[in-house]
Parts: structure tokens; sequence; C-alpha cells
């Protein structure tokens, strides 16, 4: 999938609909969960499956309707991105149950802090730096396609099986560790 970056970097409009959208979806599936008498935990986890998007059923529909480069198109596409980071974050947050143990309140929040910093901070190279040093530094170097490719493609798996690890670490998804590293080459 690839997404007009100048549109990402100036779609708040994306933005906002996803986030609001992923936060009343949670909401409505922790209310679901704790009108059920099923405890927090459970509720949570709900509310984290209504907040999960269909970007599988949705490039169809846009591909079918030539919406895909459309500005509509494309915010649709921006928006779902970021529901998926949201998700993702809230699949973490779900992981910090696992303990049979009271764990102090922080602890569910590392998750969340964690997703964010990591999104904003390799976001920033992912957006900004990545693309121009590979512009710049790696590609004019390679003189032929066939090596342009072969070298993009290891150096994304290299970055994937780096960002795996390092968001796994620090309490957030691993998933989202290889979405990001996706951003940085599309």
């Amino acid at each position: 999938v690839e997404v007009d970056l100048d549109l990402i970097r100036t779609g708040k409009t994306a933005i906002a609909m996803s986030i609001s959208c992923a936060f009343l979806a949670t909401g409505c599936g922790i209310g679901v969960g704790l009108a059920l008498g099923v405890n927090f935990e459970a509720s949570f986890s709900i509310g984290s499956t209504f907040a999960q998007t269909a970007i599988d059923t949705c490039l169809p529909v846009l591909q079918s309707g030539r919406l895909m480069t459309a500005p509509i198109g494309q915010i649709i596409l921006a928006a779902t991105m970021v529901d998926d980071m949201v998700a993702l974050t809230l699949l973490a947050v779900m992981r910090s149950f696992e303990s049979e143990e009271k764990q102090p309140l922080i602890n569910y929040f590392i998750p969340i802090i964690s997703s964010i910093s990591w999104l904003v901070a390799l976001g920033f190279v992912a957006f900004f730096i990545a693309p121009r040093a590979i512009d710049d530094f790696i590609l004019p170097r390679l003189k032929k396609k066939s090596h342009q490719y072969f070298a993009l493609y290891l150096l994304m798996t290299g970055v994937t099986l780096c960002y795996m690890p390092l968001f796994t670490v620090t309490k957030s998804s691993y998933l989202m560790g290889a979405s990001v590293a996706g951003m940085a080459f599309s």
C-alpha cells in the first residue's frame, strides 16, 4: 500500500477521524462488556476488538471505485493506517493485563506512552530522514535497478528486524515496529 506522505502530513482530518472512531468503538466495547457483567480486563478486550479496522476490505473498495489516488481515498487510507496504530497500541495495553498479580496503574500506561513515543520519533525518521538518505546516498551508488531493489529489500528487512524487538522490549507491539519500518519505505 502506497500512501501519499504529503497527505498524511497534513491529514489532520484523517488522524482526528481515526482516533475518535477508535476511542468511540473501544468505549462502546467496554460498555458492552461491563453491561454483560464481565471484569474490566475482559471488557477492554471486547473494546479493543471493536477498534480494529478493515484495511483489507477498504483497499478493494477504493480500487474498484478508482479512489486510491483521489484525495478522499488517501484520507481513508491514512485514517485506516492511524487506526491500525491505535489498535496495535490497544493490543499492547491488553498484554499488560497478562499478569495475575496486582500491578501499579502506570504499567497499563507504559504501552501507550511507549507506542506514541516510538511512533513520533521513528515516524519522523520515516517521513523526513529515511527518504532523503535513501534517495541521496544509497540509490545513487547502485547503478543497476535490480541492485537498488535488492538493497532496499535488505535495508527494509534490517530495519524491521531492529524495530520489532525494540518495540517489544519497550512494552509496545512488535507489529507496530514492523509497520513503522514499512512506513520508511513507502
